[in-house]
């Protein structure tokens, strides 16, 4: 079946409002990025099977180089 997925950035319990989701919650897009979005990202997909989870690290630095790193947790 098909997964509901969520994403929070973490310490605020939703997305920035300038962020969107696409492709059916596989794409997490923030337009204009800036060091206010720095910070921990979790994606969360279940259904009736189960669910996992993914912890994603957004670094900006400068004016146009993003870092992401990433870590999975079977919750």
């Amino acid at each position: 079946p098909t997964p509901k997925v969520e994403w929070v950035k973490m310490g605020h319990n939703k997305l920035p409002d300038k962020a969107r989701v696409e492709h059916h919650g596989k794409l997490l897009v923030v337009p204009s990025v800036e060091e206010v979005d720095n910070g921990k990202y979790m994606c969360k997909a279940s259904n009736l099977y189960g669910n996992t989870v993914h912890y994603f690290t957004v670094a900006v630095e400068g004016e146009i180089q993003v870092t992401v790193s990433w870590w999975h947790s079977r919750a």
